[in-house]
């Protein structure tokens, strides 16, 4: 059964949000479109487990969702103390289908390892990549091309600006200061810490190597480089946890026009990942320039502009919401979500109860 609860006329519910101890799943449906996460890749916590079937994962941006185990009809052993020993950790969760705004998912350690929470649980992968691909919550993004290429973009979205900033820095502090270490043997598609010629060092995947040189691809940009074996390193796990921080979008447009421009794409997962139509980025300026007042046009004859006067405008006292509903007590509590509930009228009988079986007893 689905309450509502209130004490002292507060949703209990959103202060629950609001002191952290709880994460909201309405949050998630107004702000993502659920659909576009089918296929997807990204780390979560996991808030709560009721069972299989019944599980809350919280994204790192705070958004929560609603999911259940993948190929939990076709399983038969369960082991469900596996899933609750995860409860509060970061996991990588792969969304295998969506039925009725809830994934089906199947989780993984952050070293891309499956947990082993169903048996059998074919179809599923056993390892995923560490380094999740960038998260796409919207069917629009806006951010600015870092790279492009005939026919594709490389798309960093505005709110991942900070992350960005945040990541450059830590690499350069991290490895700047590391003692050198001996060459490292890359292999194809390995995700390594590169030392760029500009002097910063970014993360990047081997894509092809000599007995002299290699050639990289800066994930969180798209651009590509040439470059010795001395500045390669291996990448540190802190570094695998943060996502690819661009988005190759394959489109119609002449990507290499777009460089260094802020846009807006629409998109969709495709034959060739992710694909859409970008256009630039417009930005409308104000026409209108008003005055430190506040009322309108500002003049150049301020001498005669007659101001009226400012007077305080105190807000009526807002009367208290009352709510109103069955009074209840809750007696006993094994979740946010799962919890029991005793009328309060009936807390008389209740007690009556409890001293007749004692008695017996």
């Amino acid at each position: 059964t689905f309450v509502n609860l209130f004490y002292n006329n507060e949703d209990i519910a959103q202060k629950l949000v609001s002191d952290g101890l709880a994460v909201s799943t309405q949050a998630a449906v107004q702000d993502v479109e659920l659909n576009i996460l089918l296929g997807q890749q990204f780390r979560g916590i996991v808030k709560s487990v009721n069972n299989l079937s019944d599980i809350i994962i919280a994204l790192q941006c705070g958004l929560a969702l609603s999911c259940s185990m993948h190929n939990l009809e076709t399983a038969a052993e369960t082991f469900e103390d596996v899933l609750k020993d995860l409860l509060e950790q970061t996991v990588i969760v792969y969304v295998d289908n969506i039925i009725d705004d809830r994934l089906e998912v199947t989780l993984y350690d952050n070293q891309g390892c499956k947990f082993v929470i169903l048996n059998p649980d074919e179809g599923s992968y056993d390892t995923v990549d560490a380094i999740c691909p960038l998260l796409v919550l919207r069917s629009t993004i806006t951010g600015g091309v870092t790279h492009a290429e005939e026919g594709t973009v490389f798309i960093q979205p505005t709110e991942y600006a900070d992350t960005v900033a945040m990541l450059l820095e830590q690499l350069f502090e991290h490895y700047e200061n590391l003692a050198e270490e001996n060459t490292i043997i890359p292999e194809t598609d390995q995700v390594c810490a590169i030392h760029s010629e500009d002097g910063n060092w970014y993360r990047g995947k081997v894509l092809e190597f000599d007995d002299d040189k290699i050639t990289v691809q800066y994930i969180d940009y798209g651009n590509r480089e040439t470059i010795g074996f001395g500045q390669l390193r291996e990448l540190d796990p802190k570094f695998r946890e943060i996502c690819t921080l661009s988005l190759q979008v394959t489109c119609d447009a002449d990507g290499t026009a777009l460089i260094d421009k802020d846009v807006t794409a629409s998109i969709f997962y495709g034959d060739n990942g992710w694909e859409g139509s970008v256009t630039l980025l417009e930005i409308t300026p104000s026409t209108t320039t008003t005055s430190d007042t506040g009322f309108g046009t500002a003049s150049s004859n301020k001498d005669n502009v007659e101001v009226p006067p400012v007077t305080e405008v105190v807000p009526p006292q807002a009367e208290p919401k009352q709510t109103t509903g069955t009074e209840v007590f809750m007696s006993h509590v094994d979740s946010p979500n799962d919890f029991y509930l005793q009328l309060k009228e009936s807390l008389g009988a209740i007690e009556e109860l409890q001293c007749n079986l004692q008695e017996e007893v």
